[in-house]
């Protein structure tokens, strides 16, 4: 169980760093492009069931995040998604223009439309930045920690003085090698 969860917080953490890099990439890339990433599913079973729409957006624009969805049915007797133009192509779809007019910082927006629900969310790309720089910040502490340990010549598991027991540290029966002090 221990190596499971072991492999369970490397994993973890690569995730982290993956988000870490990638939204301080597009923060500063959204200065110069603004980047529009949306998947579009449009669908109608027959001619007498309703159509359905759903859409999901990602952009990045001057320093901010926007996610948004918009879910949506239209009755059989009302012009269907999948021959509205207005509705956008299906499937995924990428977009770089020149940035726009600055957004709001920080918002959520919900409105209820006929058949389906349309939801927006605004925050900066710091704040993502920030969620995958949290949980790295254990892993740092405990390298710091065990640097500074090393360096004063204490135990690297307990914090123990080594300097009258060299070799094992008395209080926990770690053996310290020569080795482990270069790893500085």
């Amino acid at each position: 169980m221990c190596v499971v969860l072991r492999i369970a917080f490397w994993i973890l953490r690569g995730v982290c760093v993956l988000l870490l890099l990638g939204s301080c990439a597009l923060w500063v890339r959204s200065y110069f492009r603004s980047d529009w990433f949306e998947y579009n599913r449009l669908w109608q079973d027959s001619e007498s069931d309703p159509s359905y729409r759903r859409t999901f957006y990602l952009s990045s624009d001057r320093g901010v995040q926007f996610f948004g969805a918009i879910i949506e049915s239209r009755p059989p007797e009302t012009f269907s998604f999948t021959t509205d133009p207005c509705a956008g192509e299906p499937g995924w779809s990428w977009n770089a223009t020149t940035p726009g007019i600055q957004r709001r910082t920080w918002g959520f927006h919900y409105d209820r439309m006929y058949g389906g629900f349309l939801l927006y969310l605004y925050f900066p790309h710091w704040a993502l930045a920030a969620i995958g720089f949290l949980p790295l910040i254990p892993t740092i502490y405990r390298r710091l920690r065990r640097r500074r340990r090393l360096v004063m010549g204490n135990c690297v598991g307990c914090g123990y003085d080594l300097r009258a027991t060299p070799g094992r540290c008395p209080e926990c029966g770690i053996v310290v090698s020569l080795r482990s002090t270069s790893d500085l």
